[in-house]
């Protein structure tokens, strides 16, 4: 195989690769974001999932804890917010502005918050991966 095609591939890629790797594992949601995104939980979710999301009220499942991250973790965080805007409120699924859920997302996951400016596109959430806070 020709040394300088190789050469160039691998010059070519290189910025691809640098990228991928400086990918945060985590989304940096703001503060005010993960604030809204506890109010939209309070006005949306609470009738069934609970008000702190621990405990399944009626037919929810649970939203923090054991039980969720045991289904969650890992996963990435897009999978999270797509299954909340297709699905949720169960009783009119997909009613939920795309902003509500996103800062539902930061309220649920307990992000801490990481600087001022606010996520406001889901493609954000797609390289980004679940974690437990409370996991060492």
């Amino acid at each position: 195989m020709n040394v300088g095609i190789l050469l160039a591939a691998a010059l070519l890629a290189a910025p691809i690769l640098l990228a991928a790797r400086n990918v945060p594992e985590t989304v940096p949601f703001s503060e005010a974001q993960i604030s809204r995104g506890a109010e939209v939980f309070v006005a949306q979710c609470v009738m069934c999932h609970g008000a702190t999301g621990e405990e399944a009220v009626d037919w929810g499942p649970a939203l923090h804890g054991e039980s969720f991250w045991k289904n969650w973790e890992g996963r990435p965080t897009r999978a999270l917010y797509s299954r909340i805007i297709s699905t949720m409120p169960a009783s009119e699924p997909g009613i939920l502005e795309k902003q509500d859920v996103i800062d539902v997302v930061a309220f649920l996951t307990g992000a801490q918050p990481a600087g001022q400016s606010h996520v406001t596109d889901p493609d954000m959430l797609n390289r980004a991966r679940l974690k437990n806070p409370e996991a060492p």
